[in-house]
């Protein structure tokens, strides 16, 4: 019994301290972030109706579970993107855009057609941009990162207009991708099998590679999906969600909005 009595003794403190220290962090983050909100308001950052938005994203990063620490640099970071003059040179020239043509902005992602993330997002989008709460606001399309075959196919598939068929295919696929399945897939879209093979194989195709990968380096491109929203970099998390919101208050604070 004393031996009993003398482990509750030193069990219930520790209990007490790992349970006060848990309420403690919980506390922390239902305030984490809540200034960074209320200052970029009073700075003019963020008008009055985006505000929701960010605390909404920020309960979303309470949600998952992110420090409080991240969930300060993430707001910091998601607000700046709005302010941020910036500007990277992306040439868009003979770019595949789905979307309205006229939509006054422009969103470019530098993808790499094995990447699974990037053709869930670009599906994504592209709903988005095509039925969805961005169509008449933004436009979509891609430039490959990478020189290799599989990014081949889709400079290829371009020009049958097929690029973003191929993507949206491509983007139900779990398994690892290879050419045979491009192949089937390219055929499937009634890209003649011959020709795609060949055009994947062109020096114009490899040259296309080639500037599309050196202007992504120049853009401080290293990972895919990076996507710029009129030419800014988007900073933020990588979510087809996040993202449209983000096109959604940029679209919001054009000029001819205002």
């Amino acid at each position: 019994m004393k031996l009993c009595a003398l482990s509750l003794r030193t069990f219930l403190p520790a209990v007490l301290v790992l349970c006060l220290s848990e309420l403690s962090a919980e506390s922390k983050n239902d305030t984490c972030g809540l200034k960074i909100i209320e200052n970029a308001l009073k700075t003019s950052q963020i008008k009055a109706d985006e505000s929701a938005h960010f605390h909404s994203f920020r309960k979303w990063l309470i949600e998952i579970g992110k420090p409080c620490s991240t969930i300060v640099k993430d707001l910091k970071e998601r607000i700046s993107m709005l302010s941020d003059t910036s500007l990277y040179s992306i040439d868009t020239t003979g770019l595949f855009f789905v979307g309205d043509s006229s939509a006054p902005v422009q969103i470019v992602m530098y993808i790499s057609f094995s990447c699974p993330l990037c053709k869930l997002v670009y599906r994504e989008l592209c709903d988005s941009v095509t039925n969805g709460s961005l169509s008449g606001k933004a436009k979509l399309a891609v430039k490959p990162f990478g020189i290799n075959m599989l990014n081949s196919a889709l400079v290829a598939a371009a020009h049958w207009g097929k690029q973003s068929e191929l993507l949206r295919a491509a983007s139900f696929i779990k398994e690892r991708l290879n050419m045979e399945m491009v192949t089937a897939m390219a055929e499937s879209l009634k890209v003649p099998v011959e020709s795609f093979r060949y055009r994947m194989e062109s020096q114009s195709t490899a040259e296309y590679l080639r500037k599309s990968h050196q202007e992504g380096l120049q853009n401080e491109v290293n990972i895919t999906p990076t996507l710029f929203i009129n030419s800014r970099r988007y900073k933020s998390y990588k979510d087809s969600r996040l993202v449209s919101e983000a096109v959604e208050m940029i679209y919001r604070r054009l000029p001819e909005k205002r």
